[in-house]
């Protein structure tokens, strides 16, 4: 494979009060060899060639010489005469431009200098021979980067730049350079909130469709069996905006940022899932097949009706029917304040390690009575994920400002967070929640981190790159907020959340991990355990809680499984929210290969789940896009039978599933029978 990748690498220089940071904003060019022509095999049947090891010669390239099979008279065949001539090789370029700073150094880059001339070569030949003789020296600096370029054909640049640095006359000025044949797709790096949600990728965002497919659809579905505890998901957000946008994937030849009448560059707006073909070269440019939302007009009527015939919402219905009653005549609280006022908790991610595709990683966003939240760990793509769950709170037809305004709501009313422990799935999302707080708060309004003393390491080493991350936070070790500590915020969280206590437990799992147990919140006592084996003291210590969110990373049967990687068990969790005497009791942090609701060997009466005839608390299985508020965690947990019929057994995918947990539970046994096998450097 003579397939190239080259780096084209720029750097920028920042100031700030303490040092100069310089970052590098990388480029890259991808180029293929010469694609060999086609063999034109009817001509080499005219010239008598005999099938077989000639014809591999002459796609080679090479000159054959044979006996006419017809009269045994000696012939020659040259390759040209019965294969196409070679097209070029293709290049495409991936260019990163956050500032205009960059864009100088991408301009005198060799290879983009040799692509440029190319460019107005093709389009050009005689303007191209104008300013060979003023552009002598650059050409001679760039004999080698023309070389290598003259075999290829650049089709396509695509452009990860903001919005206003693509539409800078500079900028377009540069792009005309490569010449018309080349087509640019634009994927706008967002600038502002606003950006980051705007239902257009026109405007800067990422569009209202989101890619997630599977995702979305699992959110919908469980929304038919019930939006109280599972709002609808939108796959198009509706909000109206006076402002006209280009369709993502149309070509835009007249927005211009600053409305001027600049000549700006024929342009592709990117957008999920889109397709752009480079071989074969008859299919070259984008497919107008991936061109559209990967969602059927009639997406939503569809996904009713196979939801209607499972009989899950039937079943739902059956189940729940008494709480809408008692909820309907209990819509305000002893202060008068509606539902709509009560605290909530939204699970942003219930899966564990890494995403996919029916449940993201850790997160959980817990709201005081007062509208202020906080998370309880937070995971890759947690901030995106909420903000799915904030816009199906909207009226179906708000407006993007108004739209906007309750998501700068939002993140402004998150004064906490919570890090359970310093494993990726539960930290990663942190970046950009503090990205966008701060971009949007004061230095006066930080948030409270209490995290593990590593999460603080880890954040100052990313400062070096963006020394602003310091000042969203205000760093509390886990280790000095424990059981039996005066909490060192806990009268700034009081008064941002109405918390009156909050307290860490070590857990086993990895160092430095917690379970946390905070009292004063819209649930009363929340007790949270994070990722850990059971712990008595965490029970103990959350004795009489209001609600536990407890993770069952593996089905009862593998415990063996999860006493190796420091994990709970469904039944485990059950026990202790037994042992703690908990009111209620939400599963979360499950395995990924359990994408829709783990195996449960226990009872279930009435839809209620149970561990024994003397509990009486309620059990929920989590999802993402889940939300439950203080007088609906009963429904939630009455609604597992029902959710069940939306998830039937795999078939054979449920067989192979078992074989595969019998060799591993065989396998797991063979190991803890070793003596010592827990000191082993590396096992855990």
């Amino acid at each position: 494979n003579d397939d190239t990748i080259q780096t084209i690498p720029t750097n920028t220089s920042t100031n700030t009060t303490t040092t100069n940071i310089t970052k590098q904003a990388q480029s890259y060019l991808f180029t293929t060899p010469p694609i060999p022509g086609k063999f034109l095999i009817e001509k080499a049947r005219q010239k008598r060639v005999p099938p077989g090891p000639l014809y591999a010669q002459l796609k080679a390239g090479k000159t054959v010489t044979f006996a006419d099979p017809t009269n045994g008279e000696e012939r020659t065949v040259r390759s040209e005469e019965v294969v196409e001539k070679a097209s070029p090789g293709v290049a495409v370029a991936v260019v990163y431009c956050p500032v205009l700073e960059v864009l100088g150094k991408l301009r005198e880059a060799e290879m983009f200098c040799a692509l440029e001339r190319k460019g107005t070569r093709d389009d050009d030949e005689a303007t191209e021979k104008g300013e060979s003789s003023t552009n002598a020296s650059t050409t001679a600096n760039t004999t080698k980067a023309t070389m290598a370029t003259n075999s290829v054909e650049l089709d396509v640049i695509v452009h990860l730049t903001p919005k206003s640095i693509y539409h800078h006359p500079s900028y377009q000025s540069w792009c005309r350079r490569f010449g018309n044949r080349v087509d640019h797709i634009t994927l706008h790096v967002p600038e502002t909130l606003e950006a980051r949600t705007s239902s257009s990728p026109s405007d800067g965002g990422r569009g209202a469709v989101s890619p997630f497919c599977s995702a979305m659809r699992g959110g919908i579905r469980r929304s038919f069996v019930s939006d109280e505890i599972f709002p609808r998901l939108r796959l198009q957000d509706g909000m109206t905006d006076e402002k006209v946008t280009t369709p993502a994937g149309e070509r835009n030849d007249t927005d211009h940022l600053d409305g001027s009448n600049a000549e700006t560059v024929a342009t592709i707006e990117g957008c999920p899932m889109m397709e752009y073909h480079l071989i074969p070269r008859a299919k070259r440019g984008l497919n107008e097949s991936t061109n559209r939302s990967p969602y059927a007009t009639n997406e939503m009527e569809v996904l009713e009706t196979e939801v209607i015939r499972t009989g899950a919402v039937t079943l739902a219905k059956e189940l729940i029917s008494t709480d809408h009653i008692e909820s309907n005549n209990d819509t305000k609280t002893d202060t008068g304040e509606t539902d709509a006022k009560l605290g909530e908790l939204i699970f942003s991610g219930t899966g564990s390690a890494i995403p996919c595709k029916h449940r993201n990683v850790t997160g959980m966003y817990l709201r005081m009575n007062n509208g202020n939240a906080i998370l309880l760990d937070a995971g890759e793509g947690t901030v995106g994920q909420l903000i799915h769950s904030w816009k199906s709170s909207l009226p179906s037809q708000c407006t993007s400002q108004t739209a906007i305004e309750e998501f700068r709501s939002r993140l402004r009313g998150i004064k906490a967070v919570w890090i359970s422990h310093p494993h990726a799935d539960h930290h990663l999302g942190l970046l950009r929640l503090l990205s966008e707080r701060n971009a949007i708060c004061s230095q006066n309004d930080p948030i409270v981190l209490m995290a593990p003393p590593n999460m603080f390491a880890f954040l100052s080493e990313y400062a070096s790159i963006a020394p602003e991350i310091h000042r969203g936070y205000i760093a509390v070790d886990c280790r000095d907020m424990m059981h039996g500590k005066i909490h060192p915020m806990g009268r700034k969280l009081y008064e941002d959340l109405g918390v009156t206590n909050c307290m860490s437990v070590p857990v086993a799992h990895c160092p430095y991990s917690f379970a946390v147990v905070i009292d004063g919140t819209s649930f009363g006592r929340v007790a949270y355990s994070g990722d850990c084996r059971p712990s008595n003291r965490f029970a103990d210590v959350g004795f009489g809680t209001d609600l536990l969110i407890h993770e069952a990373t593996f089905e009862d049967g593998m415990e063996e499984e999860a006493v190796m990687k420091r994990h709970s068990t469904v039944g485990e969790a059950m026990d202790i929210a037994r042992r703690m005497k908990a009111k209620a009791l939400m599963l979360t942090h499950f395995s990924q290969r359990y994408p829709k609701i783990p195996p449960l060997k226990r009872s279930i009466q009435n839809g209620e789940c149970s561990t024994s005839e003397d509990d009486e608390f309620p059990i929920a299985f989590a999802f993402d896009f889940m939300r439950v508020r203080p007088n609906t965690v009963s429904t939630a947990a009455k609604l597992t039978p029902a959710l069940r019929l939306l998830y039937p057994g795999e078939g054979d995918d449920d067989v192979m599933d078992a074989e595969l947990l019998k060799e591993g539970k065989d396998s797991v046994k063979e190991l803890m029978n070793v003596p010592g096998v827990f000191a082993a450097k590396g096992i855990l």
